[in-house]
């Protein structure tokens, strides 16, 4: 490392194909995949950044536990700080959500006892307390495959869960190892809307033989939404990763459920 004493903690994709890194003595470093490392000072020196993640926007998102800030670098290094409500609150992990915004935990609980926050691209930060508080010290956090935020409490020795899915959507992740959940039932009418976690482009491609819907190549912390209205079984893959397939199960809606040969349904 070019900064002794360092203390590189987190490591995330970036959009640029280079691999970012948090060091808890001031910087954001960068590293190519032949080894090159740059790193990058934000405006707060003293910042301690622990979490580091990519979003949406293609920018590099990262926590500063010093000084209870979120902060975006630019892969070209050009960063920028945005406040959390109280500087002692110790934001110490971020994750890209299904909704489009980055997600962090603060390990100390505000006055206000908010213990997890969101803030979107353009940096409108909304914090929100949890059952546990004050005693929670969120630590870990990710997207999960419901579309929910989910994270770990450090003091109270729980795994929590943040409600973020929308009504009449269900969501799938694409990783690294492929579709999650592979196979998702759907309600007829209802939206599967798709979220692209990288660490390469990846597309949702409907391989049916119908031609229903193609996502097109997705890069890194990218989405794409699809209604399924009609009944039926539809099988897609990645036709980056032909090997990563899944499956949508719409099954038929019936109104009303039972009835006589009189009833028309």
């Amino acid at each position: 490392m070019a900064t002794a004493k360092s203390t590189p903690v987190t490591i995330t994709t970036g959009s640029d194909g280079n691999l970012w890194f948090a060091e808890q003595s001031g910087n954001i470093g960068r590293i190519t995949t032949a080894g090159v490392v740059t790193e990058f000072t934000p405006p707060t020196t003293n910042g301690s950044p622990a979490g580091i993640a990519s979003g949406p926007d293609g920018n590099l998102w990262f926590t500063e536990y010093g000084v209870g800030k979120v902060g975006r670098m630019t892969t070209s290094g050009v960063a920028t700080e945005y406040p959390i409500s109280n500087p002692l609150s110790q934001p110490i992990d971020i994750a890209a959500g299904t909704d489009g915004k980055l997600w962090f935990v603060e390990l100390q609980q505000t006055a206000a006892n908010k213990a997890f926050g969101s803030i979107t691209p353009t940096g409108v930060i909304k914090e929100y307390p949890t059952p546990s508080n004050p005693n929670s010290g969120p630590r870990g956090v990710a997207a999960g495959p419901d579309g929910n935020i989910w994270f770990t409490e450090y003091f109270a020795n729980n795994i929590a869960r943040g409600q973020d899915a929308q009504a009449r959507t269900r969501y799938v992740l694409s990783l690294a190892s492929g579709f999650t959940p592979s196979s998702e039932n759907v309600p007829q009418g209802n939206t599967v809307k798709w979220t692209f976690l990288g660490p390469t482009s990846a597309t949702a491609t409907d391989s049916s033989g119908m031609g229903l819907f193609d996502s097109g190549s997705k890069s890194l912390v990218s989405f794409y939404s699809f209604v399924f209205f009609a009944a039926g079984s539809y099988a897609y893959s990645d036709n980056l990763h032909p090997t990563h397939k899944g499956t949508i199960k719409v099954p038929l809606l019936v109104s009303p459920k039972t009835g006589t040969t009189a009833t028309v349904f």
